[in-house]
């Protein structure tokens, strides 16, 4: 009815400097590696189509580079899971042990034999001053558990 065109087909406008207005449906894309492969992408993909419409030939320089930036994407991929592979093994398994030790400490310190928080003991081994890294090595073990990783993974 009476809503304006950009409202309707999803368009935005932007006008330039020297007064004139384009519309287009551009979005930010981040600036990451993963916004730097979409640009490419859209990039070549579009050189391609407007190649092809304009009865010009495609070379290989263009079918290089879209073959590119898809195999870099693809190795990032690879890399990024080769990590999760590689601390899951040399890390996460390999300290199984000593997080169990470390909690098995931090449960019989802090814990009174009915399982209830001891929060005197607790403020007394936190005063400063005191030699205590417990509670700092009870807070590590996050980095040895496989789905931390994952999250920070799918995160990243």
């Amino acid at each position: 009815a009476d809503r304006p065109s950009e409202a309707v087909t999803g368009q935005t406008s932007l006008v330039l400097h020297d007064g004139r207005e384009l519309f287009g449906t551009e979005r930010l894309i981040e600036e990451d590696a993963y916004g730097a492969a979409l640009v490419a992408a859209t990039r070549n993909i579009t050189l391609v189509s407007l190649k092809r419409q304009s009865g010009r030939a495609v070379t290989w320089t263009d079918v290089e580079m879209t073959a590119f930036m898809l195999l870099v994407m693809c190795l990032n991929g690879f890399l990024q899971f080769g990590i999760l592979a590689y601390l899951d093994e040399y890390v996460v398994k390999t300290n199984v042990h000593t997080v169990q030790m470390i909690y098995r400490e931090f449960s019989a310190k802090f814990f009174d034999a009915t399982g209830e928080w001891n929060e005197t003991i607790w403020n007394e081994t936190m005063r400063p001053g005191k030699n205590n890294d417990l509670p700092d090595r009870v807070c590590g073990i996050t980095m040895w558990n496989k789905h931390f990783y994952y999250a920070i993974l799918f995160l990243w």
